[in-house]
């Protein structure tokens, strides 16, 4: 696939995120189409065994360091035992998980941002959201009206360039969105700059090199840091990350892990 780079560079300006429509200037991206690297065939006949299938079935998936948590059918937010899921109280459509803590962050079905804190509690933050990237204490994201993209400052949300149809963050201040032609972008020096790929769905990054994406086919991909591998075996409607493991929802909501 070749490398396209583009960045969008505006100003930015603090705001509180509420209920106001944002109509930011949609950004002319490029296309790049996703194909799957030589290197990634070689390796599907071995890969494709190694997906193991964790119980239970799930809506959404979010990992962090040290800790898998999900939404499951019902919209109950769940973390992973190591054999089973425990509920964790109350009810999600959006979560992510900080790389800090390991704590999630999500959104309930009328927008509303919450954090879990380190005594269990669910605290709820200012704003409303449509998706949420818990990166880390200086690194959260969410994105509101129309796409429009916020950055956490401590005690509201600082409005930044471009808009976004999902949105990722990792553990050093890494941020990645797709936009609503599903092109994939990284943040880097305060712009956006284009990444290989296209046609992308979902998007979960762990590092600066701990990125996974699924695209409209189905197909789950990790970043090489310069290419995407393809990681077959499963069919991959929603995606999460940590530093050892990359686990896939395939479209019937049953949930894989992957050593990857």
């Amino acid at each position: 696939m070749p490398g396209l780079s583009r960045a969008l560079s505006t100003g930015m300006a603090v705001l509180t995120l509420g209920t106001t429509a944002f109509t930011p200037p949609a950004p002319a991206f490029a296309t790049s189409a996703m194909k799957a690297p030589s290197s990634a065939r070689a390796a599907e006949a071995v890969r494709a065994a190694e997906w193991q299938q964790l119980p239970g079935l799930a809506s959404r998936l979010a990992a962090g360091p040290t800790t898998l948590w999900s939404i499951n059918r019902s919209g109950a937010v769940q973390r992973w035992t190591g054999s089973g899921w425990a509920l964790e109280g109350g009810q999600a459509s959006r979560i992510s998980v900080s790389t800090d803590d390991s704590l999630p962050w999500i959104l309930r079905s009328n927008g509303t941002i919450w954090r879990r804190t380190s005594a269990g509690a669910w605290q709820q933050v200012t704003g409303t959201g449509a998706d949420i990237a818990a990166g880390g204490t200086d690194n959260t994201w969410v994105l509101g009206n129309a796409g429009a993209i916020f950055r956490w400052n401590g005690s509201g949300w600082t409005r930044a360039d471009g808009s976004a149809a999902r949105i990722a963050a990792g553990s050093r201040g890494e941020a990645w969105i797709t936009d609503p032609n599903r092109r994939v972008y990284r943040r880097s020096s305060n712009q956006w700059q284009q990444m290989p790929g296209g046609d992308v769905l979902d998007i979960a990054v762990a590092g600066p090199t701990r990125v996974a994406i699924t695209t409209a086919d189905h197909d789950a991909y990790l970043w090489t840091g310069s290419d995407w591998q393809q990681l077959p075996g499963v069919a991959a409607a929603g995606i999460a990350i940590d530093n050892q493991h990359v686990y896939a929802l395939d479209p019937n909501g049953k949930i894989w892990k992957l050593y990857a």
